[in-house]
This record gives C-alpha cells, structure tokens and sequence, in this order.
C-alpha cells in the first residue's frame, strides 16, 4: 500500500485486490453501514468513481459496481430480475453519468432503495427505476453543497443584501436546471 500526498491531504493507494474486497456489498456493509445520509456520504471523503477508475481501471470497478446491482437484484422480492444486459448497461451508465459520485453514494442509494425510501417496487426492477433513484439522490446531494458552499458566504456580515439575494436567485435556477425546468 503506497501512501502519498494530495495537496495537504495523506492520501493511500490500495491495491486492486484491496479495493474489490473494501466495496464488496457485505463489506461495505459492515464498514459503511454508518451512512445514512447524503450529508454522510459528503463527510466521509469517498473517491469519485473517476479516481477509482484511475486506480483499479474501467473494467475492474463496473465489476464491481455490477455486483452492487446484482445485490440489489437478489435482495429485493420480484418476480421480473434484471438481466445479466441489463446489469451491464446500467453499472456503464452510472459510470458515465455519474462519474462524480463515489461507490459509498452508490451503496447508499442501494441502501435506501431496499428500504423502500424511493418508493415501493411492484414486481419488477428497471433501468428507469434505477436512473430515478440516482437523479433524486444527485438533486439531494447538490442541494447540500450548494448550502455548505454558500451557508459561509452568507454568514459573512461583509456580504452585501444585493450578493446575497443574487446568490439565491442563481441556486434556485441551478436546482431548477437540474430538475429539467429551464
């Protein structure tokens, strides 16, 4: 394991062997189980799934993100699983469109899913299903950083009214943006 630095950060490079057996599902399970939170997730520092590429490569981490998927696939009672395409596909898209998040947003999105937190699933899981999850999650989680971000700039008494109305303005049109309303 070599330990290096970013920025003033100590950072460890892990292994591939270290790193498929750290996201197993049970694994993460047991050392993860903690979040329970978009919040938790952002304080725990997770790698994007695009620094875990450069670490493990592309075909090594949707292996593991498939296996996540079919975790979840087993886990949940349907009469209609996902199919082996499906899996595929879906673990390419979440690595495409979600290459900011990290496999603990991935494992807490699963997380919530299987405790019907999105809703309730009737029969079947699709790919659809999935994607909503993930957008309804993504809109949390920016939500959140667009408050830590400026929740300091609006604290400092130096801030002009004007700022501060215009910064709001500008995150309410960002959420608005995200959520296909422009």
């Amino acid at each position: 394991k070599l330990i290096g630095f970013q920025g003033t950060r100590e950072i460890s490079v892990e292994t591939k062997q270290e790193m498929i057996k750290k996201f197993q599902p049970m694994e993460m399970l047991k050392n993860y189980g903690h979040l329970k939170t978009v919040t938790d997730v952002l304080n725990e520092k997770g790698t994007a799934l695009a620094g875990l590429v450069n670490n493990v490569g592309r075909d090594t981490l949707q292996a593991i993100v498939e296996v996540h998927i079919w975790n979840l696939n087993s886990s949940m009672n349907l009469q209609n699983k996902l199919n082996e395409a499906q899996v595929m596909e879906i673990a390419m898209e979440l690595m495409s469109l979600y290459y900011y998040l990290g496999m603990e947003d991935i494992f807490l999105v699963f997380r919530k899913a299987k405790r019907g937190e999105f809703g309730k699933i009737y029969g079947s899981l699709s790919m659809i299903d999935i994607f909503e999850w993930f957008n309804k999650y993504d809109q949390e989680r920016m939500r959140i950083k667009i408050n830590e971000s400026t929740k300091h700039k609006h604290n400092d008494s130096t801030t002009r009214t004007s700022e501060k109305n215009a910064d709001a303005h500008h995150i309410e049109q960002l959420v608005d943006f995200k959520r296909g309303k422009h």
